[in-house]
C-alpha cells in the first residue's frame, strides 16, 4: 500500500484505459456463460438448498474462471454460508458473505478486482431516434449570452451618464 491508503480504495481499474506498458491495463480476462456442468461438491453431505445455490453459481459466467484458480473449494463455503445465513442471519455471516462474494468476483467491485470483464448483455437493437433539423432563422436571431450582458453606451451620452439612466432594461 501506498501513502497510507487502504485495500480497494480509489476508482476500480478500468480495462479499456489506454497505458501503454502498464501492467495495470494487461491482464484481463473476458468471461462467458459456462458450458459444463458443475463439478462434484467437495464438502461431505450436502443439503437440498446447498444443491440449488451450488448449480445457481456454476451457471454464472464467473464459473469459468474458478476451475482455473482451482476455488472450487470456495465456491462450496459460500455456499454453505449463503445457505446458514438464508434460515439465520447473522452480521458476522453476512459480513463473511460479502468477502467471500467480492473474492470469487461474484459482485461487481470484486470482479473489476480480479480483472474480470463479464459478457455484455443481450440487448435487443434499438432502433435508432428520428432528427429534427433547427430551422436556420431560429438560430440565428437567438442571442448569445455575452450579447445579453453587453451595455451600449447611447452616442449622444454626457459624460454623466450612468447605466442606471439607460433606458434599455434588458
Amino acid at each position: 500500500m501506498s501513502s497510507g491508503g487502504h485495500a480497494r480504495s480509489g476508482p476500480a481499474p478500468d480495462p479499456y484505459a489506454l497505458h501503454r506498458g502498464d501492467k495495470a491495463a494487461a491482464g484481463w480476462i473476458k468471461l462467458t456463460d459456462p458450458t459444463d456442468p458443475p463439478p462434484p461438491w467437495p464438502l461431505g453431505a450436502q443439503s437440498d438448498r446447498e444443491a440449488a445455490i451450488w448449480h445457481d453459481l456454476w451457471a454464472r459466467p464467473q464459473a469459468t474462471a474458478w476451475p482455473r484458480y482451482n476455488l472450487a473449494r470456495e465456491v462450496a463455503a459460500y455456499t454453505r454460508a449463503l445457505a446458514v445465513f438464508e434460515e439465520k442471519p447473522h452480521a458476522a455471516l453476512g459480513t463473511l458473505l460479502r468477502r467471500l462474494g467480492d473474492d470469487l468476483g461474484l459482485t461487481i467491485p470484486g470482479a473489476a478486482r480480479n480483472r474480470w470483464l463479464l459478457p455484455d448483455e443481450q440487448v435487443p437493437a434499438a432502433t435508432p431516434a428520428s432528427i429534427t433539423p433547427i430551422p436556420h432563422g431560429a438560430a440565428a436571431s437567438r442571442r448569445s449570452s455575452r450579447d445579453r450582458f453587453r451595455r451600449v453606451i447611447p452616442a449622444d451620452a454626457g459624460p454623466d451618464w450612468t447605466a442606471s439612466t439607460s433606458e434599455d432594461k434588458t
